[in-house]
């Protein structure tokens, strides 16, 4: 029988309205009633590129870096950061085995000392004109160095930095170091052979790239040296979130919270290693489905800061932090990091950065302000 243009009508009025549920539906999913964009990860890394527009107070840097997850799953973790110092007897063997590797067994004949109120074990000696250091904090902070190439840094300015997250490659230019030409690539050579067989296997649990090659210059020794910088990967993303500790009644000595750096001021020695990495990543983890779009998280920073107050973005990434501000306590969660370099300062022993954070979960946008190193929140 042929069907009647009344029926025919009701069958395309029907057919646009389940369209159009359809539809709302979809949006409902990928748009969450705080205004930011949701997609699944694959999706969210492979549209992740700047919005075809200028911002009034977002300036991005030419040819920028959009450092994403080399993983195909991203988790919120649950975290312990209670700062226990393990047994004075696992300290104790730990501060000589890294002196041994480090300084051709200069402690070997030396007891370590723990130190209740700092919460550490430490020993030290001097051999000559150098004073040899290892104090190790917890399971995931030490800090083993000889006093001369601390002064060296502590004394230099900065000559330039080599970003190899960025894509930047350590080159074979010679710079002077004791009188001898060594150059970064050689440097990084040399830290990289030490992180391989040896501090890897120390902190077993964790993977680590290079990131940084700091080049330094000492006026008054006529001395260069270099600070190779790495960090903590998780699930192929950093776990490492650039905060800074204070350590000492003052802020005289700085240090960046998670990076781990190897400092050589003469060729093939390193001097001084530094790990400052409190957290432990507990089993406990909770699996995303759906996260934050890069122009979506563009878009609402550009609505939140003020409108003339240009912020110089010089790389976009995806990192693990622990920044709620108004959320639950101990989380390590994902965050696309806008960041920004501050200048350098051998009282931090490190190069650090200011970022901007935007949680790939809730959208809660945090700032910093170097000024005052306080963090502020959009939800405030």
């Amino acid at each position: 029988m042929a069907m009647t243009k009344r029926k025919k009508k009701i069958i395309i009025i029907s057919t646009a309205v389940i369209f159009l549920i359809i539809v709302g539906i979809i949006v409902f999913l990928v748009v969450n009633d705080n205004g930011f964009e949701y997609e699944n990860l694959e999706t969210v890394k492979d549209t992740a590129r700047l919005p075809d527009k200028e911002y009034p107070n977002l300036k991005f840097a030419d040819n920028i870096a959009i450092n994403l997850p080399e993983s195909d799953k991203l988790y919120e973790y649950e975290m312990d950061n209670s700062f226990e110092l393990i047994s004075y007897d696992e300290a104790s063997e730990n501060c000589l085995i890294f002196g041994d590797y480090f300084f051709d067994n200069v402690f070997d004949g030396h007891v370590p000392v723990k130190d209740i109120n700092r919460h550490d074990c430490s020993v030290e000696v001097t051999v000559g004109d150098e004073f040899y250091t290892a104090r190790y904090y917890t399971q995931n902070m030490f800090l083993i160095y000889k006093q001369s190439t601390v002064d060296t840094v502590f004394y230099s300015e900065l000559v330039d930095n080599i970003y190899l997250d960025r894509g930047e490659q350590a080159t074979d230019k010679m710079y002077k170091l004791r009188g001898q030409d060594y150059s970064p690539k050689q440097a990084l050579d040399l830290a990289q052979k030490a992180m391989d067989e040896f501090v890897s296997k120390q902190l077993e649990d964790y993977d680590f790239r290079a990131t940084n090659i700091i080049i330094l210059y000492n006026k008054e020794e006529n001395n260069y040296c270099y600070r190779v910088q790495f960090e903590r990967m998780l699930d192929g993303a950093p776990a490492n979130d650039a905060d800074i500790l204070a350590m000492g009644d003052d802020l005289s000595f700085m240090m960046n919270y998670t990076t781990l750096y190897m400092t050589i001021t003469e060729p093939d020695v390193i001097g001084e290693i530094y790990h400052m990495n409190p957290f432990v990543v507990t089993d406990k983890k909770k699996l995303y489905d759906r996260y934050v779009t890069l122009e979506s998280a563009i878009e609402n920073l550009s609505e939140y800061l003020a409108e003339y107050n240009v912020q110089d973005i010089k790389e976009i990434s995806v990192k693990y932090a622990n920044k709620m501000m108004k959320n639950e306590p101990n989380k390590l969660r994902p965050y696309w990091c806008f960041v920004m370099e501050l200048p350098y300062d051998p009282k931090l022993y490190c190069m650090t950065e200011n970022i901007i954070y935007v949680d790939m979960k809730t959208g809660e946008i945090i700032t910093c302000s170097p000024s005052d190193m306080r963090y502020h929140s959009s939800l405030e």
